[in-house]
């Protein structure tokens, strides 16, 4: 009797769990995104871009990002992922348009419905694009027999430029070149030069942001010969002197290379037609003022 009741028992137990209805376990809805931090780079008034990919598994419904942005500097594409998209992974671009040369910052919400938030940081960096300065023409106003002054122009904003490095080197002469840095003026003066010697300069910029410029063009400067008379600074007096001077007289001002103060024969601090006949004096052997 006892093994009929127990057995008839099992059998009860049994027919009960059969009948419970089973428990089916759901898996969460998953948004993950790489990477969650990003820094884009680019030049002040040029697009910058950069990518994030999200995955979703297990989603309900579509992937939602929202761009939070209070410079109005960035933006993504796509702003809606479907769930069927995101289960092999979308790539999301953002583009970056600095106005100024500031670090902003956004951020992009990544959201599903019964999925955790995920939030992507944006880092913006923009700095000026380095600007070679123009080397201006020789102005001979500035040139002596051991000096000149190099001037130049550079379009990028004073304050974006944080100093310039000149390089001069004489010509045909190994070994003399120099290179002044730390400029902070759009001129420089060089010193202690060979009398009549013809030099080439020229010029680049380094900005605040540690980016250097390419070099400017160059120009070319002869100084002032040390000779009375050697107004073309080749060194030597002759009929090529008077010619320079009659050119220089004629059209009122200096050619490349022609120098007042060896051309002011007669001292008298004007340049004329007085100095040429000096001029033709010296050359044919006559005595000159």
């Amino acid at each position: 009797m006892k093994k009929v009741l127990f057995l008839t028992m099992t059998l009860l137990a049994a027919f009960t769990l059969a009948a419970a209805p089973t428990a089916t376990l759901t898996a969460e809805p998953t948004i993950t995104v790489t990477p969650t931090n990003l820094v884009i780079r680019t030049f002040v008034g040029e697009m910058g871009t950069e990518t994030f990919t999200v995955k979703g598994t297990n989603l309900v419904d579509d992937i939602t990002l929202t761009l939070t942005d209070g410079y109005n500097a960035f933006a993504i594409s796509p702003t809606s992922i479907s769930a069927s998209d995101a289960e092999n992974g979308k790539e999301v671009t953002v583009t970056y348009v600095p106005r100024d040369p500031y670090y902003l910052t956004a951020t992009v919400t990544c959201s599903s419905t019964g999925a955790q938030d995920v939030v992507v940081e944006l880092t913006g960096s923009a700095t000026p694009r380095p600007i070679t300065p123009v080397m201006l023409e020789t102005n001979y106003d500035y040139v002596t027999t051991t000096s000149f002054r190099a001037e130049w122009t550079n379009e990028s904003p004073e304050e974006f430029v944080e100093s310039y490095t000149l390089y001069v080197e004489q010509e045909n002469v190994a070994g003399t070149y120099r290179t002044i840095s730390g400029i902070t003026d759009l001129y420089c003066v060089v010193e202690d030069l060979t009398p009549g010697a013809t030099y080439y300069y020229y010029v680049r910029a380094q900005y605040v942001d540690g980016e250097r410029s390419d070099w400017s063009n160059t120009e070319v400067v002869t100084l002032v010969g040390g000779e009375l008379g050697d107004v073309n600074g080749d060194g030597v007096v002759d009929i090529t002197d008077v010619t320079a001077l009659i050119d220089r007289v004629l059209n009122d001002a200096p050619m490349d290379g022609c120098s007042d103060i060896n051309g002011d024969i007669n001292g008298d601090g004007t340049i004329d037609i007085t100095d040429v006949t000096a001029l033709i004096d010296q050359v044919l052997g006559g005595e000159s003022n």
